[in-house]
C-alpha cells in the first residue's frame, strides 16, 4: 500500500519542471530584444558592422537564469563568445562556461543577410 504514495511522489519530483525559454518574454521584459537597452544597443553596433551576416545572438538557460550568448560563424574571425547576465553583464565566455550547461539555447537576433549554415542532424 505504501508504493501507491511513494510511485506518485517520485514521478513528480523526477518530472521536468522547468519553464521553456520565450524568446518574447525574458528578464522581466516583454520583447527584450528591444526593452533591454543594453541589448538593442548591442544589435544596433552589431548591425552597423560590415560583419553583422555571420553574428548572432541566442538566449538560454544558465544556472537557472536567463542569459544572452553573443555567437558568431566568422570564417576570419578570432573572437571570444561572450555570455551575458540579464543586466548586461558578462558573467564569462564559452570556455569558461561549459557550453553543454546552456539549456534551451534559441537565436533571437541575426541580421537579415545571415551567413550561417549549421549542420542538420538526420
Amino acid at each position: 500500500m505504501r508504493y501507491l504514495f511513494i510511485l506518485p511522489v517520485l514521478f513528480f519530483l523526477f518530472s521536468s519542471c522547468h519553464e521553456e525559454i520565450d524568446p518574447n518574454y525574458a528578464c522581466s521584459v516583454a520583447d527584450p530584444l528591444n526593452n533591454l537597452d543594453w541589448l538593442a544597443e548591442r544589435v544596433r553596433e552589431t548591425e552597423e558592422s560590415s560583419l553583422a551576416p555571420y553574428f548572432y545572438i541566442s538566449m538560454a538557460r544558465y544556472r537557472s537564469k536567463t542569459v544572452f550568448v553573443f555567437r558568431n560563424c566568422c570564417p576570419f574571425c578570432a573572437t571570444v563568445t561572450p555570455v551575458v547576465d540579464c543586466s548586461g553583464e558578462e558573467i564569462g565566455h564559452l570556455g569558461s562556461i561549459d557550453p553543454s550547461k546552456l539549456k534551451d539555447e534559441v537565436i533571437i537576433w541575426k541580421d537579415e543577410d545571415f551567413a550561417c549554415v549549421f549542420p542538420t542532424s538526420r
